[in-house]
């Protein structure tokens, strides 16, 4: 559910990322090349409060400023990677931008020292949020939409956000996550559960991920935690966030063991066979929670 979780994409409406600041207060969010996070030594965000009295919050509306749907009363999880000099807490909650009101809020305190911390958090929004197709908005990236006649461009009033409610503090967040709980995922994978049972309903049993692209990274850039993945300098526009591992390329890994590998990039089902891949009903790739 968030695009440029890393902080990847950070330029105009198709990050989905924004600042705000309440009452009088006096601060910032921006990228600090100073503090990089794990393997993919990307900047992190730095979100600061530096004087007044009010907020400071970093937003979030998923790819080109959508907006996120949310359903009342399913859980979401998530988690921050963050880092503080002083203790910080950061209040991490799920708006409905739209009508100005907070769905459920939690505080997850960040302590001060200056180590990465993962920090985690469980959602239930109170109210749903209402989505809405649109021709045009100022305030959300399209993407040229008129390419394609049927495209329908979404505009969803929901955001996730970590807010800071006094000065002077900072924090700097590496990596944020969100995503619906075991209810809205596939088979416990970070994969979108709706996204995987309309394919298998349509006997989809490949589907072809990453495009030509693929030729140029490995699958095995892929493997291991999501925040502690080597950074490709690459963004995507709408439909993938990341690509490195095509169908052709796990098609052609013989074993089972090779296989697993591709996950969560690619899924698929082997036989008894170490060798063999079952002509099984299921994508090889599914669409990831980078949208609503």
């Amino acid at each position: 559910m968030v695009y440029g979780e890393a902080f990847e994409a950070t330029n105009g409406l198709r990050s989905g990322w924004s600042y705000a600041a309440e009452g009088t207060a006096q601060g910032s969010a921006a990228l600090d090349p100073t503090q990089r996070f794990a393997a993919a030594q990307l900047p992190s965000m730095r979100l600061g409060f530096a004087s007044g009295t009010g907020a400071v919050r970093l937003a979030h509306r998923g790819m080109g400023n959508e907006g996120l749907f949310l359903q009342a009363g399913k859980d979401y999880e998530g988690y921050i990677w963050a880092r503080a000099d002083t203790a910080t807490g950061v209040t991490v909650a799920l708006r409905d931008y739209a009508g100005a009101s907070v769905l459920a809020s939690a505080v997850v305190n960040v302590p001060g020292g200056g180590a990465w911390t993962q920090l985690a958090y469980t959602l239930t929004p109170t109210a749903g949020t209402e989505c809405v197709g649109i021709t045009s908005d100022p305030d959300v990236d399209c993407n040229n939409q008129n390419h394609f006649a049927d495209y329908v461009c979404l505009k969803c009033n929901g955001e996730l956000s970590y807010t800071i409610l006094s000065a002077p503090a900072a924090v700097w967040i590496g990596y944020a996550r969100l995503e619906p709980g075991t209810w809205g995922r596939w088979a416990g994978l970070p994969f979108r559960a709706e996204a995987a049972t309309t394919l298998q309903a349509m006997g989809v049993g490949v589907v072809r991920y990453g495009g030509s692209v693929g030729a140029s990274v490995s699958w095995k850039d892929f493997r291991g935690p999501l925040w502690n993945r080597t950074g490709l300098g690459r963004t995507w526009v709408r439909g993938a966030a990341r690509a490195g591992c095509r169908a052709e390329m796990c098609a052609r890994a013989r074993r089972a063991s090779s296989l697993a590998r591709c996950i969560p990039v690619c899924t698929l089902r082997c036989t008894n066979s170490p060798d063999t891949l079952a002509h099984a009903p299921i994508p090889l790739a599914l669409l990831p929670m980078h949208s609503h």
